[in-house]
């Protein structure tokens, strides 16, 4: 019986994490842009607190690029022969770097949806998903008209894209 009321306990916990979608319905704002759009949507991912905050945003007519960084990998080798009172020493290094980043495509943008955090007042999230009902990004703000206005400029764009 301890157990089963254990199970419960622990079921009614996790239900109530996450996000809970409103009832919300992003809509290009009449008097809105292009231009109007881009700056909330590069603002908003900019200042985005979560971890997958990006550090560069460009917004095109196709798409929005996100870059997360540059990711380097390299090796080296060396070798040192003694050479009197001192050493000689030989090496070679290679270093590949590439940049590590996203593209959110207009045209798979298939929903977006803002959610209110059950755990935590003031937290927000717009969740961006793809045609298929995958997840294409998350964008966590802390004011619901900020979210409200990132979703309307996202929309804006999503409608007027080429």
């Amino acid at each position: 019986m301890r157990k089963i009321g254990i199970v419960l306990f622990t079921a009614m916990i996790l239900a109530g994490c996450g996000h809970q979608q409103l009832a919300y319905t992003p809509k290009a704002v009449p008097g809105m842009d292009r231009q109007q759009a881009v700056a909330i949507v590069e603002q908003v991912f900019y200042e985005d607190f979560s971890k997958t905050r990006p550090q560069s945003v460009v917004v095109t007519d196709q798409y929005i690029a996100l870059s997360e960084g540059l990711i380097s990998k390299g090796t080296s080798y060396g070798s040192a022969a003694p050479l009197g009172t001192g050493a000689i020493a030989v090496g070679s290094s290679t270093v590949s770097t590439k940049e590590v980043g996203q593209r959110l495509y207009f045209n798979s943008m298939a929903s977006i949806n803002v959610y209110q955090q059950r755990v935590r007042e003031g937290r927000y999230a717009v969740i961006i998903r793809a045609g298929d009902g995958g997840q294409q990004r998350v964008v966590k703000m802390r004011t619901l008209e900020k979210a409200q206005r990132f979703a309307d400029a996202l929309e804006y764009l999503r409608t007027h894209s080429s």
